[in-house]
């Protein structure tokens, strides 16, 4: 897996350290779902929303795979993280969205960078001031083999739009779960897609479980169908992989980065 070399700006940084550490590997498991579609009763409609939150992911659709859909794709992914905890997650996207102002802005965000070396550049808060306004990405999705890196511009969205009972909701809350429901565009923006990620308390760590429906946006105060049509497969493949992947990483790195830059 091809990573770019690092400025001396961000050498200089002592998370550094981080970037040079060992990048996950697909595993024989893993080929299993990321090399074959879903059927079709294992893929969860997003009208089904509720009981995935209420079930807290443990629901009878499949954790982790994809499906080409008539108007876009599908994915799912769980990855445990390992001596992680939701507190500690929600910290982490909002101290990577604060890119170190030692670093000059065309070398990117060093904090995404170490996330996904082979793949990740930049990342950060369209409005500082303004967290909601949303984030602009960039990152390429094929762990360094050379495709284009893409600008993505991603925002929260009222969990509401999902038609989620309060009760439903103040039960994942007090269960210490943390949940973000969000849209991606891209930088003309042309919409992508929805997704919902869980970060679960477990035993020894946290679970991080994720639904997403391509070709869904929301658009005046509902979910339409965007009609953009079916992705490619082998696009969609590498997404679900550089999604297992950069997870897994999260869960080497970030209690390390929580104990030495948590206050921060």
């Amino acid at each position: 897996m091809a990573k770019l070399p690092l400025s001396p700006e961000e050498i200089a940084l002592p998370y550094s350290r981080y970037y040079d550490l060992p990048f996950p590997e697909v595993t024989d498991e893993d080929r299993g779902f990321l090399e074959s579609p879903l059927a079709a009763d294992q893929v969860m409609p997003i009208a089904d929303a509720a009981e995935y939150l209420a079930l807290a992911g443990k629901d009878s659709f499949a954790p982790n795979g994809y499906r080409l859909l008539e108007y876009g794709a599908y994915t799912s992914c769980t990855v445990f993280l390992p001596d992680c905890t939701p507190e500690m997650i929600d910290w982490w996207f909002v101290w990577l969205n604060h890119p170190d102002p030692s670093v000059p802005a065309e070398y990117g965000n060093l904090k995404y960078k170490i996330w996904c070396p082979p793949d990740h550049w930049d990342h950060h808060f369209l409005d500082e001031d303004d967290p909601d306004a949303g984030m602009r990405i960039c990152e390429s999705l094929d762990l360094g083999q050379g495709a284009p890196r893409k600008n993505i511009i991603n925002k929260s969205l009222p969990i509401e739009l999902l038609g989620i009972d309060p009760e439903v909701l103040a039960s994942v809350k007090n269960r210490g779960i943390s949940l973000k429901f969000g849209a991606g565009c891209d930088e003309n923006g042309v919409p992508g897609g929805v997704g919902i990620n869980m970060f679960i308390p477990a035993e020894g760590g946290a679970v991080w479980t994720s639904r997403g429906w391509g070709g869904i946006t929301p658009r005046n105060g509902r979910l339409e169908v965007t009609g953009n049509g079916s992705p490619d497969e082998k696009d969609v493949q590498c997404e679900l992989t550089h999604n297992v992947l950069e997870r897994r990483h999260l869960g080497e790195i970030l209690p390390g980065l929580y104990r030495e830059y948590g206050g921060q």
